[in-house]
């Protein structure tokens, strides 16, 4: 346990410590299984970061899905200003804002 590197927070060792408890089978922890595959999060094989999206990309594909859903509809009953629970006005600046156009 002590060469492990600990890449996550404490509770990465608490996990590890219960799943150990409740795999253990006499009064004693005989093996505790610290598997090479395990990564810190978000930390690729090759130790390279992963691209985590922006919130602003986060919110261009959810605003792009409602789109679609909606056929494109931005205002009226069952548009993606309603359904998103926005002003049309603020919707259509977002859609500018982040560059999304139909097709």
């Amino acid at each position: 346990m002590v060469s492990y590197p600990w890449p996550g927070n404490i509770r990465e060792l608490e996990n590890i410590m219960e799943r150990s408890v409740l795999m253990a089978t006499g009064t004693q922890i005989e093996n505790i299984n610290l598997s090479k595959n395990l990564k810190a999060p978000g930390i690729k094989k090759e130790d390279e970061p992963v691209k985590m999206k922006t919130m602003e990309e986060h919110e261009r594909d959810y605003i792009l899905e409602v789109l679609r859903k909606c056929n494109w509809k931005i205002f009226g009953k069952g548009g993606a200003a309603e359904i998103l629970d926005v002003n049309v006005s603020t919707l259509n600046s977002r859609i500018r804002k982040l560059g999304i156009v139909k097709g």
